[in-house]
C-alpha cells in the first residue's frame, strides 16, 4: 500500500498506478468509477452535487478538523503488511 496512515497521504502519488494496481484515477469522463466509492467520499459526493460534511476542509477550511472530531483513517486503519494475509476480511469495515 503506497497510503502513509499518520499523515493521510499516499507516498508516491504520481506513480500509484503503476505501483498499485487497485488504485482507481478518477476522471470526470469515467463516471461509473465515483458509484464505487463510498457514499461518504468526497469525490463521490462532489461528483453527485452533494454536499460536503461540515468538518470537510474544503468546508471548515481546516485541515485538522477531520483528526478533531476522530475521522481519519489514521484512528483506526492497520498496514495490510501487519495483517497475516488469512486475517485481512477480519480488517475490512463496510461502514464508517
Amino acid at each position: 500500500s503506497l497510503l502513509d496512515i499518520e499523515s493521510c497521504t499516499c507516498q508516491d502519488y504520481e506513480h500509484r498506478a503503476e505501483k498499485v494496481s487497485a488504485c482507481l484515477l478518477l476522471s470526470i469522463d469515467k463516471p461509473e468509477l465515483f458509484e464505487l466509492l463510498p457514499e461518504t467520499c468526497a469525490y463521490r459526493c462532489l461528483y453527485e452535487d452533494r454536499p460536503l460534511p461540515e468538518w470537510h476542509h474544503l468546508v471548515s477550511e481546516n485541515k485538522q478538523a477531520v483528526y478533531n472530531n476522530g475521522l481519519s483513517v489514521r484512528d483506526f486503519a492497520v498496514s495490510e503488511e501487519y495483517i497475516h494475509p488469512e486475517q485481512l476480511e477480519d480488517h475490512i469495515i463496510s461502514e464508517i
